[in-house]
């Protein structure tokens, strides 16, 4: 595959090391320079320090989530963050976590297992500023939704807004 875009930055955040060599990988493909953080602190510090065209988070991840990464960049200051396109992939089975990650400003979201050609097509639609599918599934995924909201998705959620400034 020929590298589309080439030098650009993405931030790759995840606590799943694996999950994270996968993204790098795929997204060095692309061309892109990656820059790959556990949490989303560690992500907020890498998009500050440098500029950045692209970020994909994780929801699930100790210390600072990614719905509360999401809200950090939309709610600050800087139009940089507020307009930086945020890819969200997660595991996470919900009826409602496309609404709160479209809630919480990311751009779209990928349901895990990952796929390379749903991954690639996702970033370069983001990345062309083209428009992109509330949500995204893996092309063999049969998943389920979970009815409700799932404790786990209520209490991340709870919690980015306890900590919106």
């Amino acid at each position: 595959m020929q590298p589309v875009f080439e030098g650009r930055r993405c931030v790759i955040a995840d606590d799943v090391r694996s999950s994270r060599e996968v993204l790098n990988r795929w997204l060095q493909e692309f061309g892109l320079v990656t820059s790959c953080e556990s949490d989303g602190l560690a992500a907020w510090e890498s998009i500050q320090e440098d500029d950045c065209d692209l970020l994909i988070t994780d929801i699930e991840m100790p210390g600072m989530s990614g719905l509360e990464l999401l809200n950090n960049m939309r709610s600050g200051e800087n139009p940089r963050y507020q307009n930086m396109p945020a890819i969200v992939v997660t595991s996470l089975l919900d009826e409602q976590v496309a609404d709160v990650v479209q809630d919480f400003g990311g751009t779209t979201l990928v349901l895990k297992p990952l796929n390379k050609t749903v991954l690639h097509e996702v970033v370069g639609c983001v990345l062309s500023q083209r428009p992109v599918e509330p949500v995204y599934m893996s092309l063999q995924s049969d998943i389920q939704e979970a009815s409700g909201i799932s404790p786990s998705l209520r209490y991340l959620v709870e919690r980015a807004r306890a900590n919106d400034c």
